[in-house]
């Protein structure tokens, strides 16, 4: 169990340590969701996830919304997910849709998955079309006896060209069989904005 956590721990380092090194200047974020799911069928779930998301050193709401979402189970190592985002942004109002794909692999102690997102955003005030590709690498750990999984992630977006990467260090904690707490730091490295992000991200899973 030892050798899991330390190959964990050496992986964070390893993805964040770049980021740090080339830096310039930081912004705290704070994040705070709230996620339900319900199977509906044997391949189908239904839910609807909320979220807040503040900047600017934690002073200034950047966006809040409203995600709707409905998912289906192709293989037991595949799925297909439809999300839209209802988002009330500093900047304007926002309407994101977000069709994915996520292949996933398990083994006695790690969760590992791949997910290749496609995000369409209609945007106000310029009435305006954009597009990016983000891909999600992350293996989970979960620890033999306990309710902890601690977890390390890395998401590029892009499109003609990168635009962010985010990478991901946490830990989800079950709390009963139906309720999840997931804790993570994210660093979200910006390569056209001087600014990088420094995000306290905490969400509350809910299986109904």
């Amino acid at each position: 169990m030892m050798t899991g956590i330390r190959r964990i721990l050496s992986f964070i380092a390893l993805m964040i340590l770049p980021s740090v090194l080339f830096a310039q200047d930081h912004d705290l974020c704070f994040w705070n969701a709230v996620s339900l799911k319900k199977d509906v069928s044997e391949r189908w779930t239904v839910g609807i996830r909320t979220e807040h998301r503040s900047f600017n050193n934690v002073s200034k709401t950047q966006q809040y919304y409203i995600r709707p979402l409905v998912e289906y189970e192709i293989l037991p190592w595949m799925k297909a997910t439809m999300q839209s985002d209802f988002a009330w942004m500093h900047s304007g109002f926002n309407i994101r849709l977000f069709p994915q794909v996520v292949f996933s692999y398990k083994n006695s102690g790690f969760d590992l998955s791949l997910r290749q997102r496609l995000q369409a955003t209609w945007k106000q005030p310029d009435n305006s079309w954009g597009f990016l590709f983000r891909t999600k690498a992350q293996i989970r750990y979960r620890i033999p006896k306990t309710p902890i999984s601690p977890l390390v992630a890395v998401e590029p977006f892009y499109m003609s060209e990168f635009v962010r990467t985010r990478y991901h260090a946490g830990v989800s904690v079950s709390v009963t069989k139906s309720l999840s707490i997931l804790i993570q730091y994210v660093y979200q490295d910006h390569y056209n904005k001087r600014v990088d992000d420094n995000v306290v991200w905490l969400t509350f899973n809910v299986k109904l």
